[in-house]
């Protein structure tokens, strides 16, 4: 496909009707030259549109706080995994599995598997970041991230249930809201501040 230079839209543009899980939203569309390269390379129709902050959701007030937005997003911001978390459960399973099956936006290095579930406050740079939840999973992790395919034995939600199940929900990473913004970079140093 040719590159395209997509403008992030204006207050002028379209808006359309999006839903996001139960919330529905109002949001700006990237218009018809976005829709037409996306529909090509997909294969399908579609539209390519935009959160601004002023559009985005909250976050669950009972784990955030006023004014905490998150657009796209299953229900938080960020999501943060840590790389010895998958390795232990990639051991329990058996086979390797890839960090992409539970889509977190950060993965953190040289920490013991599930440290992060102790953490409160993190900063990564010069960022910081209030540890919200753990996040739930669901059967969309026993899907193989680059066929579709579900995994015949349900792995690796099985496996999950059998050690990270509590209140009928099984936990696989932490959900993070940023405190401010910033600049994030591969290799920034993560400092637990509780």
């Amino acid at each position: 496909m040719p590159e395209l230079a997509v403008a992030v839209p204006d207050a002028t543009a379209e808006l359309r009707d999006v839903s996001v899980w139960s919330d529905s939203l109002q949001v700006p569309d990237a218009g018809d030259a976005a829709a037409t390269w996306l529909s090509r390379w997909l294969g399908r129709d579609c539209r390519l549109v935009y959160v601004p902050l002023a559009r985005a959701r909250q976050v669950a007030p009972a784990y955030a706080e006023v004014g905490d937005k998150v657009a796209f997003a299953d229900g938080f911001p960020l999501l943060l995994i840590g790389q010895a978390s998958l390795g232990d459960l990639s051991a329990r399973v058996g086979r390797p599995l890839e960090m992409l099956r539970f889509r977190p936006n950060l993965v953190v290095a040289d920490s013991a598997p599930y440290a992060e579930d102790g953490w409160k406050r993190i900063r990564i740079g010069g960022l910081e970041f209030r540890v919200a939840k753990g996040c739930s999973r669901c059967i969309m992790t026993t899907l193989d991230p680059h066929t579709g395919e579900r995994s015949a034995d349900r792995e690796p939600l099985s496996t999950l249930k059998r050690y990270r199940e509590r209140d009928g929900e099984v936990y696989f990473g932490q959900n993070l809201i940023a405190c401010g913004s910033g600049h994030l970079q591969l290799g920034m140093p993560v400092d637990v501040l509780e």
